[in-house]
């Protein structure tokens, strides 16, 4: 199975290489799977491009002059999953805020249950990441929204997620800040399949 792991990233320069080289020591214990990595610059203008042109070979990089948001990043990464015929694709966020540890659970997820979705869900009755308020406005609107979806999803903002060859094809992002619900919506109306993983080392 070919698999990308994609990395939306702007200003990241203190923590960019501590992120890949995270990325690739977790990933070359997981057998089975090719991994390839891609990393969005979404138009630094700190020294994260500088960082990033230094990087080795196996590392693909995409720049834009400007900041184009969240959205843009997200059609962008598809584009290029669905072009090179991608297995799997797999987002990470730069800042390492999801653990790296759950990869392989989400890998495992989404084939054990042929979904096209697997989100890996923060537990926020438990961690410290957010304040107690930002906690419960993302406990409740997720609620809200899988009441609405007729999915039950404990995070629907997570942006770490796995997605099939099926929802790389098919996903595409109209809104200009973030792709995280939109898509949701997008993938249940198409009948896209979607599951869950709690993050237990989440902290």
């Amino acid at each position: 199975m070919e698999i990308l792991i994609a990395v939306p990233c702007f200003n990241e320069e203190e923590i960019i290489e501590e992120t890949l080289s995270s990325l690739a020591n977790e990933t070359s214990n997981i057998e089975n799977h090719d991994f390839k990595f891609l990393v969005v610059n979404d138009g630094s203008y700190d020294n994260t491009k500088n960082i990033l042109s230094d990087i080795n070979e196996e590392i693909s990089v995409v720049s834009s002059i400007t900041n184009q948001g969240l959205s843009e990043v997200f059609n962008s990464i598809m584009h290029y999953a669905k072009k090179a015929n991608f297995d799997y694709l797999i987002v990470f966020d730069a800042d390492l805020q999801y653990p790296v540890e759950e990869i392989n659970n989400l890998i495992n997820r989404i084939q054990n249950s042929q979904s096209d979705i697997v989100i890996g869900c923060r537990n926020f009755g438990k961690d410290n990441h957010f304040g107690k308020i930002k906690n419960l406005i993302q406990k409740y609107g997720s609620r809200v929204i899988s009441y609405i979806l007729g999915v039950r999803i404990s995070d629907v903002t997570s942006g770490f997620r796995i997605y099939s060859k099926r929802a790389i094809g098919e996903l595409f992002s109209s809104n200009n800040f973030t792709y995280t619900v939109e898509t949701l919506f997008q993938a249940a109306k198409i009948k896209l399949q979607i599951d869950t993983v709690l993050l237990k080392s989440f902290n």
